[in-house]
């Protein structure tokens, strides 16, 4: 997982990033961006995620792009 930004004020958290694995030998990468909301007690309350696939280098082992 590589995070490219992170945020968080106060119950909100948002956060851009991008997830790199393979699958039978083929390297993929998953662009990710994330916003979510947490309770008082620090349980996740709710959470949105928006993917896209982007172009992955094949170096044949998943995190090194």
């Amino acid at each position: 997982m590589e995070v490219h930004e992170a945020l968080a004020d106060g119950d909100r958290i948002a956060a851009r990033y991008t997830l790199h694995s393979s699958q039978r030998g083929k390297c993929l990468a998953t662009e990710v961006h994330f916003f979510g909301h947490f309770t008082a007690d620090g349980r996740m309350r709710r959470a949105h995620m928006a993917t896209r696939t982007v172009p992955a280098h094949n170096t044949g082992e998943a995190g090194t792009a």
